[in-house]
């Protein structure tokens, strides 16, 4: 790695982030108008580890193309309630049966500054159908919102 590291190839708006960010937008290749479509076009795939990464993928390039099918997907999803109850007392991430994709929609959704769907993370938020990680999520997504209906 060359002197100033990956952060030297990052475009200003990706240097100016707070460091609390995990994720760097380097983590991903450049990517061009037609590979947002295909990862677009991911959205709904199979396996939840690649629709999860396309989701943080689409998050962090920051094309707002993603919001409407991400908000879809998230308005589309089953609680965790609705899923029931498996007596197994903890599962791998990526094998729960309750996909845990519903989070990384609701962060890209904030992240996005998807203002037009506030009431929908306020509802989910509000549902106590939903566990506690995805009511965080939806609190987190809304104050990075900032609308007045979502606070």
């Amino acid at each position: 790695m060359s002197a100033g590291g990956h952060r030297s190839r990052c475009p200003p708006r990706c240097l100016n982030r707070p460091s609390r960010y995990q994720f760097h937008c380097s983590s991903w290749p450049w990517c061009r108008a037609d590979d947002v479509d295909r990862l677009i076009g991911l959205l709904r795939h199979d396996n939840g580890w690649i629709a999860i990464n396309v989701v943080k993928a689409l998050m962090f390039i920051g094309d707002r193309r993603a919001i409407e099918p991400i908000a879809e997907l998230l308005a589309d999803s089953r609680t965790e309630a609705e899923w029931g109850y498996s007596g197994v007392l903890e599962h791998a991430e990526y094998d729960d049966p309750a996909p845990r994709r519903r989070e990384a929609y609701i962060r890209a959704l904030g992240r996005l500054k998807a203002t037009k769907y506030d009431s929908l993370l306020a509802g989910i938020l509000l549902d106590s159908r939903n566990v506690l990680d995805i009511q965080h999520a939806a609190a987190l997504a809304l104050d990075e919102l900032g609308t007045p209906r979502a606070l």
